[in-house]
Protein backbone atom coordinates (compact mmCIF):
# COMPACT_ATOMS: atom_id res chain seq x y z
CA UNK A 1 0.00 0.00 0.00
CA UNK A 2 1.30 3.43 -0.84
CA UNK A 3 2.19 5.75 1.98
CA UNK A 4 -0.18 8.64 2.26
CA UNK A 5 0.93 11.20 -0.30
CA UNK A 6 0.22 14.18 1.82
CA UNK A 7 1.67 13.09 5.13
CA UNK A 8 0.34 16.24 6.64
CA UNK A 9 -1.46 18.31 4.07
CA UNK A 10 -1.43 21.54 5.93
CA UNK A 11 -3.44 24.39 4.59
CA UNK A 12 -2.94 27.95 5.67
CA UNK A 13 -4.64 31.00 4.28
CA UNK A 14 -2.50 34.08 4.26
CA UNK A 15 -4.66 37.13 3.78
CA UNK A 16 -3.41 39.86 1.52
CA UNK A 17 -3.54 43.16 3.26
CA UNK A 18 -4.06 46.55 1.81
CA UNK A 19 -6.59 49.16 2.67
CA UNK A 20 -8.42 49.82 5.86
CA UNK A 21 -11.45 48.40 7.64
CA UNK A 22 -13.73 50.40 5.33
CA UNK A 23 -12.43 48.66 2.21
CA UNK A 24 -14.86 46.66 0.02
CA UNK A 25 -15.93 43.20 1.24
CA UNK A 26 -14.50 41.41 -1.83
CA UNK A 27 -11.02 40.94 -0.38
CA UNK A 28 -8.86 38.17 -1.73
CA UNK A 29 -6.11 36.05 -0.28
CA UNK A 30 -3.62 33.35 -1.10
CA UNK A 31 -3.93 29.71 -0.14
CA UNK A 32 -0.65 27.91 0.57
CA UNK A 33 -0.65 24.12 0.52
CA UNK A 34 2.37 22.17 1.74
CA UNK A 35 2.73 18.73 0.16
CA UNK A 36 5.19 15.90 0.78
CA UNK A 37 5.53 12.14 0.80
CA UNK A 38 5.91 11.05 -2.83
CA UNK A 39 8.45 8.32 -3.52
CA UNK A 40 9.73 9.47 -6.92
CA UNK A 41 10.40 12.82 -8.57
CA UNK A 42 8.41 12.05 -11.68
CA UNK A 43 5.04 13.10 -13.01
CA UNK A 44 3.00 15.90 -11.47
CA UNK A 45 0.95 16.77 -8.45
CA UNK A 46 -2.68 17.49 -9.33
CA UNK A 47 -4.38 19.74 -6.83
CA UNK A 48 -8.08 20.65 -6.70
CA UNK A 49 -9.61 23.47 -4.65
CA UNK A 50 -13.29 23.26 -3.67
CA UNK A 51 -15.32 26.17 -2.32
CA UNK A 52 -18.56 24.26 -1.60
CA UNK A 53 -18.79 21.16 0.60
CA UNK A 54 -21.33 19.51 -1.72
CA UNK A 55 -18.80 19.71 -4.58
CA UNK A 56 -15.92 18.03 -2.69
CA UNK A 57 -14.33 15.30 -4.85
CA UNK A 58 -16.70 16.03 -7.74
CA UNK A 59 -15.89 17.46 -11.15
CA UNK A 60 -17.14 20.86 -9.90
CA UNK A 61 -13.75 22.18 -8.82
CA UNK A 62 -13.39 25.85 -7.99
CA UNK A 63 -9.75 25.82 -9.13
CA UNK A 64 -7.31 23.12 -10.23
CA UNK A 65 -3.57 23.05 -10.82
CA UNK A 66 -0.96 20.65 -12.14
CA UNK A 67 2.53 21.12 -10.71
CA UNK A 68 5.43 19.17 -12.27
CA UNK A 69 7.64 17.35 -9.77
CA UNK A 70 11.37 17.94 -10.09
CA UNK A 71 12.55 16.49 -6.77
CA UNK A 72 11.40 14.42 -3.79
CA UNK A 73 11.55 17.49 -1.53
CA UNK A 74 8.36 18.90 0.04
CA UNK A 75 6.47 21.28 -2.21
CA UNK A 76 4.54 24.45 -1.41
CA UNK A 77 1.78 25.30 -3.89
CA UNK A 78 0.32 28.79 -3.82
CA UNK A 79 -3.16 29.53 -5.14
CA UNK A 80 -3.73 33.27 -5.36
CA UNK A 81 -6.72 35.45 -6.04
CA UNK A 82 -9.14 33.53 -3.83
CA UNK A 83 -11.94 35.42 -2.11
CA UNK A 84 -11.72 35.10 1.67
CA UNK A 85 -13.57 31.98 2.75
CA UNK A 86 -13.29 28.27 3.53
CA UNK A 87 -11.84 25.82 1.03
CA UNK A 88 -11.19 22.09 0.85
CA UNK A 89 -8.23 20.59 -1.00
CA UNK A 90 -7.61 17.25 -2.66
CA UNK A 91 -4.30 16.28 -4.24
CA UNK A 92 -2.65 13.26 -5.78
CA UNK A 93 0.69 12.32 -7.29
CA UNK A 94 0.03 11.66 -10.98
CA UNK A 95 3.22 9.65 -11.46
CA UNK A 96 2.52 8.79 -15.11
CA UNK A 97 1.01 12.18 -16.06
CA UNK A 98 -2.23 10.71 -17.42
CA UNK A 99 -4.36 13.22 -15.43
CA UNK A 100 -6.19 10.38 -13.61
CA UNK A 101 -5.87 8.76 -10.20
CA UNK A 102 -4.93 5.23 -11.24
CA UNK A 103 -6.59 2.40 -9.30
CA UNK A 104 -6.28 -1.37 -9.17
CA UNK A 105 -9.07 -3.78 -10.14
CA UNK A 106 -10.74 -3.24 -6.74
CA UNK A 107 -10.75 0.55 -7.14
CA UNK A 108 -7.98 1.12 -4.59
CA UNK A 109 -5.68 3.98 -5.64
CA UNK A 110 -2.25 2.99 -6.95
CA UNK A 111 -1.02 6.58 -6.80
CA UNK A 112 -0.54 8.51 -3.57
CA UNK A 113 -3.21 11.02 -2.53
CA UNK A 114 -4.32 13.27 0.31
CA UNK A 115 -6.93 15.78 1.48
CA UNK A 116 -7.01 18.91 3.60
CA UNK A 117 -7.47 18.24 7.32
CA UNK A 118 -6.79 14.54 6.63
CA UNK A 119 -10.38 14.12 5.42
CA UNK A 120 -11.49 10.74 4.08
CA UNK A 121 -12.81 10.23 0.56
CA UNK A 122 -16.40 9.22 -0.06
Amino acid sequence: MHALFVKSLSVAIFFLTGGDAASPPNKQGELQVQLSGWTAAEGSVLLAVYDRSEDFLSENRYRELAVPLTSREPLTVRVGGLPFGRYAISAFHDANDNAELDTNFLGIPKESYGFSNNARGR
